[in-house]
């Protein structure tokens, strides 16, 4: 975006001055009346640069608006997101000790011995 900018200020500035020069090369004029073409020239020129930076601003100021409302949406959709992972997340991590419990209830619990308790307590 931005070079396309500096190349149209650029061919404008060209187009003006070159504009100018001929001007002054086909329909010589008094020294006053050439002073006075050109400063209405030039002011023509300021007008149209500041038109430009008007536009220019008004784009810049658009294109952040549109930036920060995708960013709000962005936020909002991925917040969702991450609490129905945390929700999904939880439900697996209670379904897994649901069924821990389940398997360990089946198997029983292992019954200590004494001979077991002998290993351990000679070690």
């Amino acid at each position: 975006m931005a070079s396309e900018g500096g190349g149209y200020l650029r061919g404008l500035v060209t187009g003006v001055l070159v504009g100018a020069a001929t001007a002054l090369l086909l329909a010589p004029k008094r020294g006053e009346d050439i002073r006075q073409d050109l400063a209405e020239s030039a002011e023509r020129l300021k007008e149209k640069a500041e038109d430009f930076s008007g536009q220019i601003s008004d784009k810049a100021h658009d294109i952040k608006e549109r930036g920060s409302h995708l960013v709000e949406v962005a936020r909002d959709k991925s917040s969702g997101l991450i609490a129905a992972a945390g929700n999904k997340a939880d439900d697996w991590q209670d379904e897994t000790f649901d069924a821990d419990g389940d398997l360990i209830g089946e198997a029983g619990a292992p019954e200590k011995t004494d001979q077991s308790h002998d290993v351990v307590d000679s070690v």
